[in-house]
């Protein structure tokens, strides 16, 4: 799986340290254009955002924008759902998709996005639409479910395989997070997927190390992460060295402030295989997902709305024991 960058004001110049793909939201983009990045592989609409400020989606002012972003992949707007919303919702975001493709006259392709539908049978129809005009669909059924409802995370990463059973072409997940969750999303069957995680540990005082996760470094303390020991320290730096990171000899005088800590983060990310994180406390997640990548079509759909229902219908325990997710 690919891992692209996202990059939310350009306070940290990471693309002046890391050779990777970037993402910045067009919402943004002036403030990241002013600090020196003036190209960028996948721009996105800030749907979410419009949404969230209780604004209009409005078609015509998103295409004015990407005319001034160079990138090779603008999102669709859309519209994420607030709950697990049926048909309204995707027939909304169709269509916004379909009228701005009409009026998009610029250089990169216009990427799809497709969310956590229920019934899960949207989600393949919307794939089906979708196919004629794109060989990429981005998944953005990610981050709301994983912020706001545990009980949801699992069906929000199995939407991922769902979706790569009848899609043919690139699956990108929109705010995959972290590291395990990025192992997650390619277990799931994921292509690529953009993370500012990089950043986010940076600010609480954390580094990842390969193998390892997350550590705190900073002067703060963390019940839920454990302080990095001079063995891991020693893990990262040789991780660092090996795979030519430029700063490696002074990496510890630069984990000692956010900056630092966040081109660290930036550079092992990109520098590491998803697949070699593997899932840590989530291997349940693992499981689940495994038995729906392995089953078919059919049964995979009709185990993920039961899941839903039982889910929505607070039988949650019923819902974790279903025979067609062992």
């Amino acid at each position: 799986m690919r891992v692209v960058l996202g990059v939310h004001d350009g306070l940290v110049r990471v693309w002046e340290f890391v050779d990777g793909e970037f993402l910045v939201n067009q919402l943004r983009w002036g403030e990241v254009r002013r600090r020196g990045l003036w190209r960028v592989d996948w721009v996105d609409s800030g749907g979410y955002q419009f949404m969230m400020r209780g604004l209009r989606l409005d078609v015509g002012r998103v295409l004015e924008a990407y005319r001034g972003i160079e990138a090779r992949y603008y999102m669709a707007l859309d519209e994420p759902p607030r709950e697990l919303d049926g048909r309204e919702v995707m027939e909304r975001n169709v269509a916004l998709f379909e009228e701005l493709y009409e009026r998009f006259d610029l250089g990169g392709a216009l990427v799809p996005v497709i969310h956590f539908y229920y019934p899960v049978e949207l989600m393949v129809e919307a794939a089906e639409r979708y196919a004629r005009y794109s060989r990429v669909v981005a998944y953005g059924g990610i981050i709301p479910p994983l912020l706001r409802r545990t009980r949801y995370r699992f069906p929000s990463l199995a939407g991922i395989a769902l979706l790569r059973k009848v899609w043919r072409g690139v699956i990108h997940v929109l705010g995959a997070g972290s590291p395990i969750m990025l192992y997650l999303a390619s277990v799931a069957g994921g292509d690529s997927a953009d993370t500012s995680t990089w950043r986010v540990k940076a600010a609480y005082g954390h580094v990842l190390i390969p193998g390892k996760g997350e550590r705190s470094v900073g002067r703060s303390r963390t019940w839920a992460t454990p302080r990095a020991s001079e063995e891991e320290l020693g893990l990262l730096k040789s991780f660092l060295r090996r795979t030519g990171f430029p700063l490696a000899e002074s990496f510890r005088e630069l984990i000692k402030g956010f900056t630092g800590r966040a081109i660290v983060n930036a550079w092992v990310v990109s520098r590491t295989d998803p697949r070699s994180w593997g899932a840590g406390g989530f291997a349940w997640l693992e499981a689940r997902l495994s038995s729906l990548v392995d089953s078919g079509l059919e049964e995979a759909a009709a185990c993920l709305n039961e899941y839903v229902g039982l889910v929505l219908g607070g039988r949650m325990r019923e819902a974790s024991r279903l025979p067609c997710l062992r």
